[in-house]
């Protein structure tokens, strides 16, 4: 994480260095609904959304290295389509993006144009040198929608209800039941 510098009113926090990496090319899909876009665009009236899951072996899990300070330690995900030539796959005509919500935490989510590795995909080591802060139709900051799951009830403590996802309606499964504790 590279913080953003408070006396400058146009910079914002943004990645530097990739530590880790995964190649997915075994993953799983469905059909989620109709977004709408919200810059009003015609041609994006009614675009698909899809869900797309990854399921990690240990082997291939990214563990944070300890820090004393946990408030500094801050990593961004990134998540890009890699498109295959031989399958006819028109990236224009397929776009491929992640879902944005009104701004929860930190600094704004920020898009990469430019790595000092100028390969694709990017690997290990790669650098963040340009991008720019994604924001909403009214200038209102934005961030990136996601969830983190697991498999392993053991290591899922706040996954209250059971359903293998650490979300909301775990705090609402805890609002339900909350009288009802020994």
């Amino acid at each position: 994480n590279v913080p953003d510098d408070p006396c400058n009113p146009d910079d914002y926090s943004h990645p530097d260095k990739m530590v880790w990496e995964n190649y997915c090319d075994n993953w799983v899909w469905n059909f989620a609904g109709y977004d709408k876009d919200p810059f009003d665009r015609p041609e994006r009236e009614n675009e698909a959304c899809f869900q797309f899951n990854q399921l990690l072996s240990e082997d291939e899990w990214f563990l944070q290295v300890p820090n004393e300070d946990e408030l500094n330690n801050v990593y961004w995900l990134s998540i890009a389509a890699v498109y295959n030539p031989s399958d006819y796959t028109d990236p224009d005509f397929y776009p491929w993006g992640w879902k944005t919500r009104p701004h929860k935490f930190e600094d704004d989510a920020c898009s990469i144009l430019a790595l000092a590795d100028v390969s694709w995909p990017p690997k290990k080591g790669a650098i963040w040198i340009s991008g720019n802060p994604l924001k909403g139709p009214e200038g209102e900051t934005w961030d990136l929608a996601f969830e983190l799951t697991t498999n392993d009830p053991g290591n899922a403590i706040a996954d209250l209800n059971g359903d293998g996802i650490i979300n909301f309606f775990d705090f609402a499964f805890l609002a339900d039941y909350w009288l009802m504790a020994p």
